[in-house]
């Protein structure tokens, strides 16, 4: 009897569905009543199953729910929490492809833009995502917003990401839909909001970044002789060096992205990784709970890092910044040109 109630919940569920796929934007205030009254009825005996975290019907329920009224929204999800789990699901999938896109778009040349507007549609397309604060998660959500909010300015921002995507029609639009979609407050302009929250947000991850800068610096001598070693191989590894022969001592240049931070330059996966080793010390020491996101890393933090592991180090602008070779300088928008050591002796024995 109990297998027979669960496939009735999901033949329930089935055409619950298929009426508001059918019916879509022309579904009536009546006919939407009916349908709330029957998701209501269906909660009350629903029993999940663990093959419902993939199941087919769950995920085109789940892309109607903004059909259905809001204030209605949170007794659903507490009485449906595969649906917590779908969300969940395709929050960390956009977080991956979003992450990796900012990883790679210094090697995707002319389809950076292209390649940003296919996973912002996907993201537009799973409308379900829009319920995302009924997701118990509050770190995975508060990164997915933080990509956001954080690609919607910059793709604005001729200092940042516009004219990499300025080709490309299609990407700052869908950009700033999904800006409008995940930071709508009645009453407010969505940019209002959103740039409220991510300059608080940014200024919080800032301080968090400093100390975790503080703890990292002050470590005892071996620890940073490891991270040295780190950051070195991180200089030698990043592909964006130029010869700087008119200054003196024959430095060298590394470009470190202005921001949205890409933990895939090789600096700044370095420097995560010495902080990941060591997490649970660092996060001790520092008085934090977890490591911001990486996205949110800012070029005075690695600056400071690069200080601290290859001495004296120094922001190239004015003239200096000109001595930078074209090919250097126009490996990706918005750099910051940092002069560094050609040699860093080692100051501590193995």
């Amino acid at each position: 009897m109990a297998g027979q109630a669960e496939d009735a919940g999901r033949a329930s569920l089935r055409g619950i569905t298929e009426q508001l796929e059918s019916r879509g934007a022309m579904v009536t205030p009546a006919e939407l009543s009916g349908l709330c009254q029957r998701v209501l009825v269906l909660a009350r005996t629903w029993s999940e199953r663990p093959e419902d975290e993939s199941s087919e019907i769950v995920e085109r329920f789940a892309l109607q729910l903004h059909r259905l009224p809001e204030d209605l929204h949170a007794e659903i999800f507490a009485a449906f929490p595969v649906l917590q789990s779908n969300v969940r699901r395709h929050m960390a999938a956009a977080i991956r492809s979003l992450s990796a896109w900012l990883d790679a778009v210094h090697l995707l040349d002319g389809s950076a833009a292209e390649v940003l507007a296919e996973h912002l549609c996907a993201i537009d397309h799973r409308s379900q995502l829009r319920c995302y604060r009924h997701c118990a998660d509050l770190d995975l959500k508060t990164r997915f917003l933080f990509l956001i909010a954080s690609l919607a300015r910059s793709v604005q921002d001729p200092d940042l990401l516009r004219d990499l995507v300025a080709s490309h029609r299609t990407a700052p639009i869908l950009a700033q839909r999904l800006a409008s979609s995940f930071f709508s407050v009645p009453g407010r302009a969505a940019g209002t909001v959103l740039g409220a929250w991510l300059d608080g947000r940014l200024e919080g991850y800032a301080m968090l970044w400093q100390r975790l800068l503080v703890v990292a610096t002050e470590s005892p001598p071996q620890e940073i002789e490891h991270l040295r070693t780190r950051i070195v191989a991180g200089v030698e590894a990043s592909g964006m060096q130029a010869a700087l022969s008119a200054l003196p001592g024959g430095r060298r240049c590394v470009l470190l992205p202005k921001w949205p931070m890409s933990q895939g330059h090789p600096i700044a996966r370095e420097f995560l990784a010495f902080l990941a080793d060591r997490s649970e010390v660092m996060l001790r020491a520092a008085g934090v709970q977890a490591l911001p996101p990486p996205e949110s890393l800012q070029p005075t933090v690695l600056i400071g890092v690069l200080r601290a592991a290859m001495g004296n180090v120094e922001v190239l602008e004015g003239p200096s910044a000109a001595l930078v070779s074209p090919a250097a300088s126009s490996r990706g928008p918005g750099s910051v040109a940092v002069a560094v050591p050609a040699a860093v002796p080692r100051t501590v024995e193995p």
